[in-house]
Parts: C-alpha cells; sequence; structure tokens
C-alpha cells in the first residue's frame, strides 16, 4: 500500500504586533467555502505602528473549507506536536486570550492529501490584513482618516476574504503576465543580470504601496521602507516612479495627488517642494510648520520631472492645468536658486550637507 501524505501549516500571533507583551485575540470560523482564523490586537492602536508593524486590523489565515482539513489553534508545542503525533489536527480552538508571548499561541491548517502517487496534489492558503481605515491624511481639508480602498468593493471583510481566497487563479495569471512581460523586456534592454535588478525592484516599489479612498477619490500612499518610515517621500518616489508609468501611469498620479492636495491646501508654508507628506507612516499629516528634511531643489526638480513623465505617458494634459499655479511655483524656485544654492542635503541624506 502507498504511502499517505500530510500537510500542516500554521500562522504565529506575531504578525499582530510588534509589543509582544500586547494581548491579542482569535477565532475560528468559515465564509462561503472558506474556513479562516481571525487573529488581532486586543485593544486596537489606530494609525500606529511599533517595530515597523501595524498595531490595528485584523489578520485573516484562510484555507479551503474541506472535509479533509482539519484545524487547532494553541500553544506552539501544542499544535505542532499534535500534527506529529497523530498527522493531523484535533478541530480544538483555545480561548484563552493572552500575550503574544505568552506560551506562544498559533493558528494551524493541517491536510490529508491521499496516498503518494505520480499525481500532484495542491492546497491553497491566503493570508491578509484589513483595516477599514488606513491611513491619518491631511489634504485639502484637516486630518481625516482614508479608508482602504477594499471598503469601496466589498461590503464586509469576510466578503473580502472569500473573493481574496476564490480569485487565486486570476490574480497569479497577472501576477505571471507582469513577471513574463518584465523579463522578456529586461532581457531585451540588458540581458539576465538587468532582469534580477528589475524582478525585484518590482516587488520592493509595490510592497511599499497601499491603495486607499473610494472608487471615486483614489490615492496611493507610500511607506519610506528600509529608513525611517517617512511617508511619500517624494526623493523615494522619484526613483520607483519608472514602474508606476511602466505598469499603469495612473499610479503615479495616484502617489502624487497626496503631496499635491496637502501643498496646494497651504499646508506646507515654504515656496518649494515638501520633502515627505509625514514623519512617520501611516499619519500623512504633512509638516505646517516647514520642518521636514531640506531638500529643495532635488525636490522640486523630482515633482517636476514626474510631473511631465506623467502627462507625457498618459496624455492627461488636464494635470498640469489643475496643478499649474504649484509647478510653476517650484520651476521659479529653481531658476532664482539653482545657480547658488543654499546649504542643503540630498536624497543621500547620510553622506551629510552637499555644502
Amino acid at each position: 500500500m502507498p504511502p499517505f501524505l500530510h500537510t500542516v501549516t500554521d500562522e504565529m500571533l506575531e504578525w499582530v504586533s510588534g509589543d509582544r507583551n500586547a494581548i491579542a485575540e482569535w477565532e475560528y470560523g468559515t465564509t462561503d467555502g472558506v474556513a479562516y482564523h481571525k487573529v488581532h490586537r486586543q485593544t486596537q492602536l489606530a494609525f500606529t505602528e511599533k517595530s515597523q508593524q501595524g498595531e490595528w486590523g485584523n489578520w485573516y489565515w484562510a484555507t479551503d473549507d474541506s472535509k479533509d482539513m482539519t484545524h487547532q489553534s494553541g500553544a506552539d508545542t501544542d499544535v505542532r506536536g499534535q500534527f506529529a503525533t497523530t498527522g493531523k489536527l484535533s478541530n480544538g480552538d483555545d480561548t484563552n486570550f493572552r500575550a503574544i508571548s505568552s506560551v506562544w499561541p498559533v493558528f494551524g491548517f493541517s491536510y490529508d492529501l491521499g496516498s503518494v502517487d505520480s499525481s500532484p496534489v495542491s492546497t491553497l492558503f491566503s493570508l491578509g490584513l484589513t483595516q477599514d481605515e488606513a491611513i491619518q491624511y491631511e489634504g485639502a481639508s484637516q486630518y481625516a482618516p482614508v479608508a482602504s480602498l477594499w471598503k469601496s468593493y466589498f461590503a464586509t471583510e469576510l466578503a473580502a476574504l472569500s473573493f481574496f481566497h476564490k480569485d487565486y487563479t486570476e490574480s497569479s495569471n497577472l501576477a505571471s503576465s507582469l513577471d513574463r512581460r518584465v523579463a522578456q523586456d529586461s532581457i531585451a534592454t540588458a540581458g539576465q543580470d538587468y532582469l534580477v535588478v528589475t524582478s525585484l525592484s518590482v516587488r520592493q516599489a509595490f510592497g511599499a504601496t497601499q491603495l486607499c479612498g473610494t472608487q471615486d477619490k483614489m490615492y496611493m500612499f507610500l511607506k519610506e521602507i528600509s529608513s525611517n518610515g517617512n511617508m511619500n517621500t517624494v526623493d523615494v518616489i522619484f526613483p520607483a516612479y519608472p514602474i508606476f508609468l511602466y505598469t499603469n501611469p495612473e499610479l503615479l498620479k495616484l502617489v502624487l495627488t497626496p503631496l499635491l492636495e496637502n501643498q496646494e491646501a497651504g499646508k506646507y508654508p515654504n515656496d518649494y517642494s515638501i520633502h515627505d507628506l509625514g514623519s512617520s507612516y501611516p499619519n500623512a499629516t504633512g509638516h505646517s510648520d516647514g520642518s521636514d528634511e531640506k531638500m529643495p531643489l532635488e525636490e522640486c526638480g523630482n515633482m517636476l520631472i514626474m510631473s511631465l513623465a506623467y502627462v507625457q505617458k498618459s496624455g492627461d494634459s488636464d494635470f498640469l492645468n489643475d496643478h499649474y499655479s504649484l509647478l510653476k511655483q517650484w520651476t521659479s524656485y529653481l531658476v532664482e536658486d539653482s545657480l547658488y544654492p543654499a546649504n542643503q542635503i540630498s536624497t543621500d541624506d547620510f553622506a551629510g550637507p552637499l555644502a
């Protein structure tokens, strides 16, 4: 008789908070043929990060609700020990909500994959974070929360979860199509080594972005990763903007719009371009005192170049008309100050002032 194959995978509670002493809650449920573990911080801290982790929202760990699937929540040693001993989980739920580091709760799924033969067998797991309100933003009006864009398409978190999980085939095909396009264009341009750089760059650029707002008024916010977490940093958008133009020029408009709205509303006192839209993600609350990092020449030039690039690629000439006053202001600043610039830093701020 052929051997039987089982698989197990679990999510650890560390996803919930950067504070390992934070109390977490969790539950198991099913919806529309999808089984899920839902975990979250018991006391959520909106628009707050600790150790680069969001302290609000609900994490979902999901798979198909199948007769061959078992589940379990509990201490890491118990859940993994149960599978190691029996080859499946107990369908038991640990209801002792506690600190993340207290007997380390995990949330597992196990599948009976049947007997081993030459036919491939696959299982599907989904992991996602839902936040009703994603960003705190000061644009044309005062500080206000901005909803996650998924809220405009789904009435509930579970509806979004079900769609996301069942959309795997379509989304995987789309992702593979983009990978093939990047590979073909990169190799044609500069060879295999260039593809290594571009394929990684695509993932890093989009991994730092978040779509928010509504279908009628969308924004894209960008976190400055691997540094200090600034919001929509102009000189970080600048090296990322080619991939936005390459995939969809509208994305460049969506990431520039928050910067433009804030400054056109008079929320920034300097006559050159702001450096970033907030010193700490996810708070895009600007710099009303003008005390952001001083990079006037670089940021003015970046904003003008990106605005022109967007219009040339999209054909949306209204964008220039809509923002003409601010673009002219930055151009005038460059004309007046570029020849003998004031002491300032550049995007390589670790090197110190330019003077």
